[in-house]
């Protein structure tokens, strides 16, 4: 008997999808993305965590075992994660302008993500070559300071070296240069429900293949 496709997103308020209406999360709308592309009925949980760090996303598949089971049997996994790292080092950069904050941010962020990563291929295990990955990179919500860009893109090109095989970088980013006014929720921070939307579709055009090959 074939198994039931299983999406299992993990990350921080992007997976949860704060800043739009229930339902209406990134989240949401690619799993029903994928379930009209693959034709098939998928098994989705949300396993996002508000304000979750790299460290918290570390933890969790780390320790949880419930969450362990699911990413061994999950056939598409979605990650968004980083932009609590840098939001916080950000705001101990505003107070005393040391850039130590960021560049130890980027180490932590850095050293979690290896590790996050390793993790799921080690429960995926022979699995690997059937399943998709999807990263996101971080877009920039504070596209006027200066500092702000090239913190991000210090962070995006270390999430980019991760983009190998079937584990895949969606660019956010690039989705959302000259956008940020339409795409943000009334924080600034969160997408409102057209950003998911475009989220949605950034990972929706990395397509399926992995999965084709089932």
């Amino acid at each position: 008997m074939h198994h039931e496709l299983c999406y299992v997103a993990i990350g921080d308020s992007l997976t949860v999808g704060v800043g739009a209406p229930e339902g209406r999360g990134f989240a949401s709308r690619y799993h029903t993305l994928l379930e009209q592309n693959l034709y098939k009925k998928i098994h989705f949980t949300n396993a996002g965590i508000s304000g979750a760090t790299s460290q918290d996303v570390l933890e969790l598949i780390t320790l949880d075992s419930s969450m362990q089971k699911e990413l061994k049997e999950a056939d598409i996994i979605t990650i968004t994660v980083g932009g609590n790292d840098l939001l916080r080092a950000a705001e101990l950069y505003f107070t005393d302008q040391e850039i130590k904050h960021m560049i130890g941010a980027l180490k932590k962020f850095k050293k979690n993500m290896r590790e996050i990563v390793g993790l799921i291929k080690k429960f995926k295990d022979d699995r690997l070559d059937h399943c998709m990955i999807n990263i996101t990179n971080l877009y920039n919500p504070k596209p006027q300071m200066l500092d702000a860009q090239f913190v991000v893109n210090r962070f995006n090109n270390m999430i980019q070296r991760f983009h190998k095989g079937n584990i895949r970088v969606a660019n956010a980013y690039q989705a959302y240069i000259g956008n940020e006014e339409q795409y943000l929720f009334s924080d600034q921070v969160h997408p409102n429900s057209k950003g998911y939307e475009v989220l949605a579709n950034v990972f929706h055009h990395l397509g399926y293949e992995p999965l084709k090959l089932k």
